[in-house]
């Protein structure tokens, strides 16, 4: 379906500015501009090979949810959003709800969904992504892949049972200009909305969400969550999980980024 386009834009609630060193798709996320930043919102084909198609028609679903297709598509045509609340926002006419502060994408039938983020100078760079099916009505695994330089580097089926998949990968190096890609396709059932949140790190993989340091399996439990209060409590810079620049520097954002953090888990400390 095409999502109505409303006159009035909602607040951005959830995009905190990032350090230079770190970006994420819904930190960033820009509803107005495409390209925005080292951000942009397209669709193509095949997963690699063939040039993107920048999305030109920015969208609202809601006052809360916002969004990017293409002018050239029918109504069943490929699509993303974000839900730049704190609260979940589901859409009109569906059973779809999209967590808080979460960016999605939505693939056509024969076409892929994603988020591009182009290196702004060389470095190397990693890549944590979060991926959950949040369309119940949609039959069948969406696809998700992830691609570095034009190589793919994760392409793995997201269950339409609302199980989350992960990618930790990095660090790649990349020439300033190269890309990574954060794509959802059709999958064997034909996709449908789909979480695809993703984090951009200058540098080697950090488990953020790896609060209390543990060296051993399992890296993740509850005492993160508990020194993660711990620091947010004392205005820790490690508790600034949105690497806001602007005060207020510690807000729920923080807390709903770490949870998302951790959801994605750590294949190493």
């Amino acid at each position: 379906m095409r999502y109505p386009v409303l006159a009035a834009a909602a607040g951005l609630a959830c995009a905190a500015p990032g350090l230079a060193q770190s970006w994420s798709t819904i930190a960033n996320f820009s509803p107005t501009a495409n390209p925005s930043g080292v951000w942009s919102y397209g669709t193509r084909s095949t997963p690699t090979g063939i040039p993107m198609s920048l999305y030109d028609l920015p969208f609202n679903v809601t006052s809360h949810l916002q969004g990017w297709t293409g002018s050239q598509f029918p109504a069943a045509g490929p699509m993303l959003g974000a839900n730049m609340t704190v609260v979940p926002q589901s859409i009109p006419g569906t059973n779809t709800v999209v967590p808080p502060c979460t960016t999605w994408a939505t693939p056509a039938a024969d076409r892929y969904s994603f988020f591009r983020f182009t290196a702004p100078n060389v470095a190397q760079y990693s890549v944590s992504a979060l991926f959950q099916r949040i369309d119940p009505d949609s039959p069948g695994p969406a696809n998700a892949v992830v691609s570095v330089a034009a190589a793919i580097v994760y392409n793995q089926a997201v269950p339409a049972n609302g199980d989350l998949a992960s990618f930790l990968g990095g660090p790649y190096l990349l020439n300033a200009g190269q890309f990574i890609d954060i794509m959802i396709g059709p999958g064997a059932g034909g996709g449908g909305a789909t979480r695809a949140e993703a984090f951009i790190d200058q540098g080697p993989p950090r488990c953020e969400a790896n609060c209390d340091g543990s060296t051993t399996p399992p890296f993740l439990n509850v005492n993160d969550f508990i020194c993660f209060q711990g620091k947010f409590a004392a205005r820790d810079p490690d508790a600034n999980c949105v690497h806001a620049t602007q005060p207020p520097l510690f807000t729920v954002h923080d807390f709903v980024c770490f949870q998302s953090r951790f959801a994605a888990g750590c294949s190493a400390p």
